[in-house]
């Protein structure tokens, strides 16, 4: 009874009166399993896994049926860099309580922090399928699902992920000033060439939750030729939210709407595949058009914030015009499904 009322004060952060719970528990019986339980969640709490450790090994010690243990013994022999230790504790786990998520999630974890990459995808895929909605493996798995290295396929579009050999056509893009100005107006137009590339070539080694977004270049299929960037930015998994931004500079690209393609093959991408909730777009005030466009594509208006930037082109301060899109809204837009037949196609390699 008082280990419970313990986990119960734990469950509050009330973590000084769950410690006097664990205590008095265990001046009636020195070998009790919850007690010891208890004292170790509350040492991981408190940032203390091997004071933690040792509580949790006598728990298991006591009885080594008792799953919550196991598990948090797991948890504290992760945080020390035990990763033997840990990886036995969760198989024991996940042996004890088969149909529980948390063993597979937390191994996940640990295995994700080691950079074993593939291990922890399964990992998070195996607590999925005990767990469909469980939110920190959705999380484990939108970080390192394989179609982020996917290439997307339209009617007329291929992107790929930015690579070294794409810096050319990207700094292009970034001399223009009139495209960068509704593009991106805050990004380095002059980083020299040779840098550029160095970083491309960094970004497109490191997967995408490492670099916290992800930028395609668009590719005109028939010709084979690059007609602009989009972006998924500021990444936020926990939240499954990204920021939209996409741009294509060649005036008579914009007419032929390759800009719309492009953003209804990672909106598909980012719902239907990765489970993203929300996808976020920020539009300066000047740049009417994509204000239309967005509205178009079914992005509603969130937020306005008045002078928010200073513009030196215009030597006035500018509005923000922020716009979002749930995956609710774009799984029932029928004007979404519409697009998405005439221009996508199913193929992605």
């Amino acid at each position: 009874i008082l280990a419970n009322q313990g986990a119960a004060w734990a469950d509050a952060g009330q973590l000084a009166s769950a410690h006097a719970c664990a205590r008095r528990a265990l001046g009636l019986d020195a070998n009790c399993p919850p007690a010891h339980n208890l004292l170790g969640r509350v040492r991981l709490l408190e940032d203390r896994p091997g004071v933690a450790r040792d509580y949790l090994e006598r728990a298991v010690a006591a009885d080594a049926t008792y799953f919550d243990a196991w598990l948090n013994l797991g948890n504290a022999a992760a945080a020390l860099g035990e990763r033997e230790r840990a990886h036995q504790a969760y198989r024991r786990a996940q042996a004890l309580h088969p149909a529980h998520p948390g063993p597979w999630a937390n191994l996940g974890q640990m295995q994700r922090d080691a950079g074993q990459l593939e291990p922890a995808r399964a990992s998070f895929e195996e607590a999925l399928r005990r767990d469909g909605r469980h939110r920190s493996s959705l999380q484990g798995a939108r970080q390192l699902s394989p179609a982020w290295e996917l290439v997307l396929q339209g009617r007329r579009l291929s992107l790929a992920r930015s690579a070294a050999e794409d810096a050319e056509f990207i700094a292009a893009c970034q001399q223009d000033a009139a495209f960068m100005r509704l593009y991106h107006a805050r990004i380095d137009r002059q980083t020299p060439l040779e840098r550029l590339r160095e970083r491309l070539s960094r970004q497109r080694a490191e997967p995408v939750f490492r670099a916290g977004g992800c930028q395609w270049l668009i590719t005109q299929r028939r010709q084979g030729r690059p007609v602009g960037l989009v972006n998924l930015a500021d990444i936020d998994f926990h939240e499954a939210r990204a920021e939209l931004v996409v741009g294509v500079p060649g005036t008579e690209d914009r007419l032929h709407g390759y800009a719309l393609e492009a953003c209804l093959l990672v909106l598909d991408l980012a719902f239907t595949r990765l489970r993203f909730n929300k996808i976020t777009a920020v539009v300066y005030d000047y740049n009417a058009k994509s204000i239309h466009d967005i509205q178009q594509l079914g992005f509603r208006q969130e937020s306005h914030l008045r002078q928010h930037l200073w513009d030196e082109a215009q030597g006035r301060y500018i509005d923000l015009l922020g716009f979002g899109m749930t995956a609710q809204d774009f799984q029932s837009d029928p004007r979404l499904a519409r697009l998405s037949r005439r221009l996508l196609t199913a193929a992605a390699v």
